[in-house]
């Protein structure tokens, strides 16, 4: 502004030589490199000076202690533990977040910075628990505490309801953990723990109350802390007691604004009663009477309509509203419903109860019936069956259609030169004049037959017969009080025993355990029943059918339980049974 100002006024400024310019510049440039030369030396010399770290840990929890410098301290304190926390100098680290901790963790609960530093610190768990045993303990029990302040709390900070559930599970997991170690540690040391631990997650549980979906699992936290209150030092208790009462007001605010409400309408029938009387006559309150009483019994005492004005508007005030008042549109649909009524809704029908026919429903008819199961073991089909006539038909039809229409398209299609023809691969001729049948592929193969030998000589003991359906077991019993000579395995079941176990145990009893054979399903397929002419203990027998299919093996029959046995498909099935038996069977049982 002064070179300006000059060169307004008029004076001439004495200008520089290129000489003296360059020369200055020049100046300048070395100027500049010997700072940075400096610059450079120093940094240096700072980069190989040793760092000390009980300095920089003493200084970065002075740092922590001050709420405002707490994050960044707090971040460079996790870079030096990952780097130069060792066994020996774990014990500074630990000395120094213990007081940290102690004098600021009821503020430092449940923040980020917080937790970023205690799940860093878990990181080195091994290096610092690897210590003496009883500083081992202490310092387990302390890496705990810090876990549950930092993470645990950290999670009430959420919308998540699972989140929060879970971590309200947490704290009362560990309010009873300290609440049952009360006589091991101490009346005061309990109550150290529960000031220092569980206060700053209570504030938090409690400031989440009024969240709709939160106020369950609070008020659920609270009810321990109140019914333990007694545990906790005398300020705590306070706060605590301050949180009971808020929740049981919270509970008993309906039932006071009913009873506040009866009341307002007590005092307006009181008021308006006392008025009228005020006026030269006295007239009981009766809580029953109408409007109409009160009119006639005030004109009776001698008084006019116009000294009921009062009375009349508040009672009608206090017995209406402000209503809305209807639209014209409102007022037409509504007269359009009364002209057109809407047809009656249809009666809804009665849902008949389906019932199972071959099951009759459980009725209880006073009679002692017994009670056996018995195993139904089928072998199921090996093979597919025969197809039927029109399915035989449709796959000829879909075979010569596949002829006539389908098309083969070769794969050098279109880089084929002009009339190039393709033969196909069954025109095309054999490269040897002379066939050798020993390198026809499949010669000499032949399928299985359908039809077995078994099947030829009905062999009913075979389970290679029947191959294309299943085939039920049947044993001739040896049991005096067998009903029925062929039937299938059965028996009673024993005292902690399943029916369906016990049905199993039957089969495996009567036919070897070399037969494996697996249950199917829990519940029976069937029951039959017969009743006792001469026995005195039951009324009658009820048998329970379980179905089980065969797996491997075969019968090795044990002739204590029955001397002859047969594998016979659905149809055989009324070549043994009695007739009814077997019509039953037949229904239940699969073709």
């Amino acid at each position: 502004m002064q070179i300006a100002y000059i060169s307004q006024v008029g004076l001439d400024v004495p200008k520089k030589t290129k000489r003296e310019r360059e020369e200055e510049i020049k100046s300048r440039k070395e100027s500049n490199e010997t700072l940075n030369e400096e610059g450079t030396a120093k940094r240096r010399r700072k980069q190989h000076q040793p760092l000390d770290v009980s300095a920089t840990i003493t200084k970065l929890e002075g740092y922590m202690l001050v709420d405002k410098k707490f994050a960044k301290a707090s971040a460079l304190f996790c870079q030096l533990m990952l780097d130069r926390m060792t066994v020996e100098s774990s014990e500074m680290f630990m000395k120094s977040l213990t007081k940290v901790i102690d004098e600021k963790g009821d503020v430092l609960s449940g923040k980020k910075e917080f937790q970023s530093l205690i799940e860093t610190l878990d990181i080195k768990r091994e290096v610092i628990l690897s210590v003496e045993d009883a500083e081992r303990n202490d310092r387990s029990q302390k890496l705990d505490m810090w876990k549950f302040l930092a993470l645990t709390h950290a999670q009430l900070f959420t919308d998540d309801t699972y989140q929060f559930n879970k971590a309200a599970k947490v704290i009362k997991r560990r309010f009873d953990e300290i609440v049952s170690s009360k006589e091991s540690q101490g009346v005061d040391k309990t109550m150290q723990r529960l000031h220092a631990e569980m206060m700053p997650v209570l504030r938090t549980l409690y400031n989440n109350r009024n969240k709709w979906w939160a106020t369950t699992i609070v008020d659920s936290v609270l009810a321990v802390s109140t019914h333990h209150r007694l545990l906790f030092n005398e300020q705590d208790r306070v706060e605590i007691d301050k949180w009971t009462k808020v929740v049981q007001d919270r509970r008993n605010a309906p039932a006071i604004a009913r009873s506040a409400g009866s009341e307002a309408r007590r005092n307006i029938v009181a008021t308006s009663v006392s008025k009228v009387s005020e006026a030269g006559a006295k007239i009981p309150v009766i809580a029953s009477q109408t409007k109409s009483s009160v009119t006639m019994l005030a004109l009776h005492c001698g008084l006019t309509r116009a000294a009921l004005n009062i009375q009349a508007t508040q009672l009608r005030t206090f017995a209406s509203g402000n209503r809305n008042r209807l639209t014209w549109r409102q007022k037409a649909k509504i007269a359009e419903r009364k002209r057109n009524p809407q047809p009656p809704r249809q009666q809804p029908r009665h849902r008949a109860h389906r019932q199972n026919f071959l099951v009759s429903p459980p009725v209880d008819d006073g009679k002692k019936w017994r009670v056996l199961s018995a195993g139904v073991l089928e072998r199921l089909p090996i093979i597919q069956p025969d197809l039927k006539d029109w399915e035989v038909d449709f796959e000829v039809m879909l075979h010569e259609k596949s002829l006539r229409e389908d098309q083969r398209l070769d794969e050098d299609f279109w880089f084929m030169e002009p009339g190039t023809k393709h033969i196909t691969p069954e025109e095309a001729p054999w490269p040897n004049a002379e066939e050798s049948s020993d390198e026809l592929v499949g010669d000499g193969f032949h399928l299985a037959p359908r039809e077995t030998e078994d099947d030829a000589n009905n062999n009913r003991k075979s389970l290679n017969r029947a191959l294309k359906g299943r085939v039920f077991l049947l044993v001739k019993s040896v049991q005096q009080d067998a009903k029925y000579p062929w039937f299938f395995p059965f028996g009673a079941k024993q005292d902690v025993e399943k029916m369906r176990d016990a049905a199993v145990r039957h089969v495996n009893d009567t036919v070897g355990n070399d037969l494996e054979v697996t249950p199917v399903g829990f519940g029976p397929v069937g029951y039959i029943k017969y009743l006792h002419e001469n026995d005195p203990e039951f009324d009658g027998t009820k048998v329970f059918f379980y179905k089980s299919q065969h797996l491997t093996g075969d019968v090795i029959l044990n002739l204590n339980k029955a001397n002859d046995y047969v594998w016979v498909t659905r149809n055989e099935l009324s070549e043994y049974l009695d007739p009814e038996i077997a019509e039953y069977i037949h229904k239940m049982v699969p073709p």
